[in-house]
């Protein structure tokens, strides 16, 4: 029992997504900053390691990457490797966001079409700052999050 956390995590199978509020509290990101969708998974060999570093034993560990809420909560880590770690990849994620996307690229992620601020924005073609939901909303986001 004590060692449980270094066994793989197991996968949920068929696991619905609630609907919920926030976007950009559902999307995952890499050690780079990049967005990693559900679904989507590193080979293992190409890494060289034997298994994926993204993954973690915290919420949803069967998904690769860490959320915004977990990067933020490993910058405030007092193990200096975790804290440098988590701010390259919020740097990369800040870096990202500028890069315009369209809203669709995100079109095959289960948790993330369900959010009420991604079906509100509908269909818009157009490809926008913030990970396609506009500068705007993505400015809100942090605010909100420096303010929590």
């Amino acid at each position: 029992a004590k060692l449980a956390y270094t066994n793989p995590a197991s996968p949920r199978e068929g696991e619905e997504y609630k609907p919920g509020p926030r976007f950009y509290d559902r999307l995952r990101f890499d050690f780079q900053g990049r967005i990693r969708l559900r679904g989507e998974d590193l080979e293992a060999e190409s890494v060289g390691l034997g298994y994926d570093p993204l993954r973690h034993h915290g919420a949803e560990s069967e998904s690769a990457g860490y959320t915004m809420n977990e990067l933020l909560h490993l910058a405030s880590s007092s193990a200096k490797a975790q804290r440098h770690m988590a701010l390259r990849a919020l740097a990369g994620v800040l870096e990202a966001a500028h890069v315009p996307m369209q809203l669709s690229e995100m079109s095959c992620d289960k948790a993330v079409v369900v959010c009420e601020d991604y079906i509100a924005a509908g269909q818009d073609a157009s490809p926008k700052a913030g990970f396609g939901l506009g500068w705007r909303e993505w400015h809100k986001y942090l605010v909100d999050r420096t303010l929590a």
